[in-house]
């Protein structure tokens, strides 16, 4: 377990002084000077109590503690603004947009292209579900297919998920925005999806090659962005590119004109 594990753990616990030791090491930018008095100061803690919470979390003392909050989480967030830059500031940025759109067509192959479009031509309903800025995704999707007559509502509420996928039977398609594949409420409401016999389309990253078997349909996103990164922009930008792909398909296999409907 990292340190900013084991402090995130104590943050959580019942100690009371151990949890406002706790928060203020987490929130803290550096460690350059930190002095066990300045703990004390700032949460209201004598230096005995101190010293017990650095022996709790498996330290020597003090001393010890600031060495590996230096040297682990300060290096951490060091890595962290690099990355940040790499990935918003340097040109190669703009190049990892491109290859996310390149690689995630290629493996969105064509013959999953017409399953996706078989699938949301058999729907009577369809219900989109993520969390997040996975919810967005979803959004976009139901703002555009909504537009030319299919009937899509995007849910970002996990409760109000499981109420509509549980009314759901064979005639709903349920599609998932779930680029990590791990977030435990958005993957349970795929399960139940199956359980009442919807048609079920996953949006992943190309990681989660194991989650082939949990739907009937899986779509993959590529990206090289860090996985720490909280927003990451080039598998959103992945996915609405394929999101636009398919919607021009269907809308010129269907020979729809549009201009004869309205933005939603």
């Amino acid at each position: 377990m990292s340190l900013k594990d084991k402090l995130e753990e104590v943050q959580k616990g019942k100690n009371a002084s151990y949890t406002l030791i706790a928060r203020y090491l987490l929130e803290r930018k550096h460690y350059d000077g930190l002095k066990l008095k300045d703990i004390g100061k700032e949460c209201h803690v004598s230096s005995a109590t101190v010293v017990r919470f650095c022996q709790n979390l498996g330290f020597d003392g003090f001393g010890d503690l600031k060495y590996h909050l230096t040297n682990e989480l300060q290096r951490d967030r060091r890595q962290f603004e690099t990355d940040l830059y790499q990935c918003r500031e340097n040109p190669v940025y703009y190049q990892m947009i491109e290859d996310a759109c390149k690689i995630s067509v290629k493996l969105f192959k064509k013959e999953k292209q017409e399953r996706f479009l078989e699938l949301l031509e058999q729907a009577k309903e369809i219900i989109l579900i993520g969390l997040g800025t996975s919810y967005l995704m979803a959004k976009d999707f139901e703002i555009r297919f909504g537009r030319i007559g299919l009937k899509c509502r995007a849910i970002d509420d996990i409760m109000v998920q499981k109420f509509a996928i549980k009314n759901t039977d064979e005639n709903s398609l349920v599609i998932v925005f779930c680029y990590s594949g791990t977030t435990a409420a958005t993957m349970d409401n795929l399960k139940l999806a199956r359980q009442k016999g919807a048609k079920v389309i996953l949006w992943t990253c190309d990681g989660n090659r194991h989650l082939e078997g949990e739907c009937d349909l899986t779509v993959y996103i590529h990206s090289t962005e860090p996985n720490h990164m909280r927003i990451s922009t080039t598998s959103r930008i992945a996915i609405l590119f394929l999101i636009d792909m398919l919607y021009f398909t269907y809308v010129n296999r269907k020979n729809l004109h549009l201009e004869n409907y309205t933005d939603v």
